[in-house]
């Protein structure tokens, strides 16, 4: 399984919930369906997140090298969301094979 560095247990929980989001709608998806997907995992809870689509999306940013936020390396195991359409579009997939173990 996938383990991001340097995170909060909530923040890993709720980035390998996006992770599985973006992966069971197909490997690419708008950023409503991430969040729709996201809000109906029962394992998941969003109460500490005033605003919790907009912490999705900052995980989101934070974990690719197209964002200004990301802090990693283009290609290291921080880099696992890329836009699919122009950025800005709010449309992601993932970098990395979910199949393989994220």
């Amino acid at each position: 399984m996938m383990k991001p560095m340097n995170q909060k247990p909530a923040s890993k929980n709720l980035l390998l919930a996006i992770i599985k989001a973006v992966h069971d709608l197909g490997g690419t998806a708008s950023l409503d369906e991430i969040y729709s997907h996201v809000q109906k995992n029962p394992s998941i809870d969003l109460t500490p997140y005033q605003i919790p689509e907009s912490r999705i999306r900052t995980l989101i940013y934070d974990h690719s090298s197209d964002t200004h936020r990301f802090k990693g390396t283009p290609g290291d195991h921080r880099d696992i969301f890329y836009p699919i359409r122009q950025k800005g579009d709010g449309y992601w997939g993932l970098r990395i094979n979910a199949d393989e173990g994220f």
